[in-house]
């Protein structure tokens, strides 16, 4: 039983607590849990980003990772050595970014050739390309790519006085955050106005444009932010080019709007107007986007050229730059460009029979979306296996493709998908030879580990190669290979249920909310039934196991006691305590605890209770598996 969990190959989701994947698929996360040390226990990692040809981490304890291409000081080390395109450059050989004394990373977000953190301290830090002040730093000069220039001596971007950042995310050319007290501010390349500041002019390139000197966005009256996503085409920080640069954010009433870029619709306003760019085109005068009747978002992913929101219905709806059938609507029409696209006119993504979407991430010219059944797909451009289906043939751009048509990401195993993050290149030269790096995609996996695929020309990928992987048969599943980032595994907590005379459920498998490892029984008035909860060490080391029930006040008419193994020693009070602990079990070891049930007179039939069980590790944070008991009165 140690190692990874085994079964039916699928990616499913754990967790996806509202979160929003925003911009350059930057991840937003809550404050990291786990401390300062790698032992057991310890979740592998935080947050994941991805930038043009860049991938970064946050690991459990706070510390940031990067590896890929590097030619602008974008992986923070302090030069421009491309990381993870050859043997012996991951794992524990991979350095952290310097963030500077005693500080660590709560959010991490990847722009195509810069990288932004927000900080434990709700500061924030940007390395990398600094082409029109993307940086925040009052200047152009690139930072990370030589000595001395991370740590102590990367000063964090000025927010004005007595402010801090909530979230952040970095786009092709800018970068914006939503403050402590939910304005935004956007800084960097303007050509197209996706600073929203009603002009074309850059920020943060010149002293005296940041900190109280740059103004927040006029989002509208009595609004204020949620999350932002910055987007955007880039320059490599050389040239100069008109990009797909457009800016959204999620307001306070779960509206969105976005300003910027519109050659494609993007905007999501039914025309091609660029918005922001000009005076009186911000605040009560930019429309939100119409997302239909009664409808609201609750996620919101920024691609280059068009935009993703989860509706409160779970429905999933895309509109702008359709190319290559990143919409996911079965064509490579634009939509959102021209009248009456939007609002109840815009179809939902067909994402399988009653399927629905519970967290996004956009790329350049591919989407993916995390599903309520926690399947992942992915949809749209496939030049380089990004879409995870061992080839390189779209989807979505043609009628057929989507819904139960669309076969989910194999991410191998029973390994659950938590998060997932979409990039996109273009072509670009790397030394003395052409790569193109057409799009990257990037899993969370349940077990705190990632999985990347699809395009890897610097290294992206993470596995010490320049290999593409997901565009042939036999690169996705079991033969992909975690990224190593030389972390110790977590416990792997294994929880199974019995009823008394049949067989155990859920071995092997994971559960965070017990649906998937449910047992039953139907009983009349005064009946009762039996059942068997085995914790197991799924894990590599010696680990003591938590058992809990996370039902602490059953109905008046189920009474619930549990019992060590099959014998007499009553631990009720210390399972619904959640204190009640198993001896130290070495890996693959278990230990069970007895679960008596019933159901007393007076209970009404039809009536019925889900008694929910969680086992953990006793050590440190980390992985839950919870499984359930349903009663039924007969």
């Amino acid at each position: 039983m140690a190692g990874r969990h085994r079964g039916a190959r699928r990616a499913m989701v754990t967790a996806v607590t509202s979160v929003v994947l925003l911009g350059l698929a930057q991840l937003p996360v809550g404050p990291v849990v786990g401390d300062a040390n790698e032992g057991p226990g310890a979740p592998a990692f935080a947050a994941l980003t991805n930038g043009a040809y860049h991938t970064c981490a946050i690991l459990g304890d706070g510390r940031v990772k990067c590896w890929g291409s590097n030619g602008l000081g974008q992986l923070g080390l302090g030069d421009t050595a491309d990381r993870g395109d050859e043997p012996g450059e991951m794992g524990s050989s991979l350095s952290s970014v310097d963030l500077g004394t005693g500080r660590t990373a709560l959010a991490i977000s990847a722009g195509a050739f810069h990288t932004c953190a927000l900080l434990d301290d709700h500061s924030v830090k940007c390395w990398g390309a600094n082409a029109q002040g993307r940086l925040g730093l009052g200047d152009t000069a690139t930072r990370g790519d030589q000595p001395g220039e991370m740590g102590d001596q990367l000063p964090a971007v000025d927010l004005g006085a007595g402010h801090t950042a909530s979230t952040i995310s970095a786009g092709g050319a800018h970068t914006c955050a939503v403050l402590d007290d939910g304005t935004v501010k956007c800084w960097g390349r303007n050509r197209a106005g996706q600073l929203g500041l009603g002009d074309t002019a850059s920020r943060g390139d010149q002293p005296g444009e940041m900190g109280d000197q740059l103004p927040a966005v006029d989002l509208g009256s009595g609004h204020t932010a949620t999350a932002v996503g910055a987007a955007g085409n880039f320059d490599f920080g050389i040239t100069f080019n008109p990009g797909l640069s457009s800016t959204c954010a999620l307001l306070d009433d779960a509206s969105v709007k976005c300003w910027g870029l519109n050659a494609s619709g993007g905007l999501g306003l039914g025309d091609t107007a660029n918005r922001g760019d000009g005076p009186g085109e911000m605040g009560d005068a930019l429309p939100a986007v119409d997302l239909g009747t009664d409808r609201s978002a609750t996620a919101l992913a920024v691609g280059w050229g068009h935009a993703c929101a989860v509706l409160d219905d779970g429905a999933l709806k895309c509109w702008g730059l359709n190319g290559n059938g990143q919409l996911g609507l079965g064509g490579n029409s634009n939509r959102g460009d021209g009248a009456d696209e939007m609002g109840d006119l815009l179809p939902a993504v067909d994402l399988g029979t009653g399927r629905t979407a519970v967290g996004v991430s956009t790329g350049d010219q591919h989407t993916c979306a995390v599903l309520d059944d926690g399947s992942l797909k992915c949809w749209g451009r496939n030049d380089n296996g990004q879409l995870g289906q061992g080839d390189t043939t779209q989807r979505g751009d043609g009628p057929g493709e989507m819904g139960d048509q669309l076969p989910a990401v194999d991410l191998g195993g029973w390994r659950l998908t938590t998060a997932v993050t979409a990039s996109g290149g273009a072509a670009s030269a790397k030394a003395d030879t052409i790569v193109h790096d057409g799009g990257t995609t990037c899993a969370r996996l349940d077990d705190d580990s990632i999985k990347c695929w699809g395009a890897n020309g610097y290294g992206q990928l993470g596995q010490g190669d320049v290999v593409t992987r997901g565009d042939g048969a036999g690169e996705m599943g079991d033969e992909l290979n975690a990224v190593d980032l030389g972390i110790d595994p977590p416990p792997r907590p294994d929880l199974l249920l019995r009823r008394a005379g049949k067989p155990w459920r859920g071995d092997d498998l994971s559960s965070t909310d017990g649906t998937g490892q449910r047992v039953g029984a139907r009983r009349a008035p005064r009946g009762r039934a039996t059942f068997f909860v085995r914790a197991g060490n799924d894990g590599e080391a010696p680990d003591a196991l938590r058992v809990r029930s996370a039902t602490t006040t059953p109905p008046w008419w189920l009474r619930v006691r549990y019992f060590v193994g099959r014998s007499d020693v009553e631990v009720t009070d210390e399972v619904v305590a959640g204190t009640f602990l198993t001896g130290v079990l070495g890996p693959g070891a278990t230990a069970t605890v007895r679960v008596e049930l019933k159901v007393r007179a007076g209970a009404r039939p039809g009536r019925s209770v889900v008694v929910v069980l969680e086992v953990d590790s006793a050590a440190e944070p980390g992985p839950v598996d919870v499984g359930s008991i349903r009663v039924q009165v007969a």
